[in-house]
């Protein structure tokens, strides 16, 4: 199994993104992922094995937010890639799935969202009134890794207290 985790987030206005801002989140958010699934699968078939791919994408890939726009749509394309893997693999037993979180409480969050303005703003747009845990996180990978998602391939699941859902 492959969880793919890793992202540069960004906060510019779009207007202001230079080729290498544009190039920094890009490569790390969405080619490395890319690039090290190709990897993950190539080893599957050769070795006759079946696979399982995690790929944490993010709420901002699937609704606009100012400031995100170059770490949305890498985060979009992680989306559409864990997709059309998912298909071309599905022959092969690869499953690629995707978990779409919206914003959990990491240390570099707290620090973030330390502004009591800030903070509010973000939760009023969450229905729950809450931000994801991490534990919450780590269960959807862990359906995605059982045996229960079994024929589970090319979907994503969003946990984001509702906030995609208004």
């Amino acid at each position: 199994m492959l969880v793919n985790n890793g992202a540069t987030p960004l906060i510019k206005p779009a207007i202001e993104v230079t080729w290498d801002d544009w190039d920094m989140v890009v490569d790390a958010t969405l080619k490395g992922t890319y690039f090290l699934t190709c990897r993950f699968a190539e080893q599957c078939i050769k070795a006759g094995r079946s696979g399982n791919v995690v790929n944490i994408a993010s709420t901002h890939g699937i609704v606009g937010w100012p400031l995100r726009t170059v770490y949305g749509t890498a985060k979009g394309g992680m989306i559409q890639t864990s997709r059309m893997s998912a298909i071309e693999w599905a022959d092969k037993d690869i499953r690629v799935n995707t978990v779409s979180p919206a914003t959990v409480m990491t240390e570099s969050r707290i620090a973030l969202l330390n502004d009591p303005e800030a903070r509010a703003n973000v939760l009023a747009r969450i229905p729950t009134g809450r931000f994801v845990e991490a534990s919450e996180i780590a269960a959807a990978v862990l359906y995605f890794a059982g045996p229960n998602s079994a024929s589970t391939t090319g979907q994503m699941l969003v946990v984001d207290g509702g906030l995609t859902v208004v």
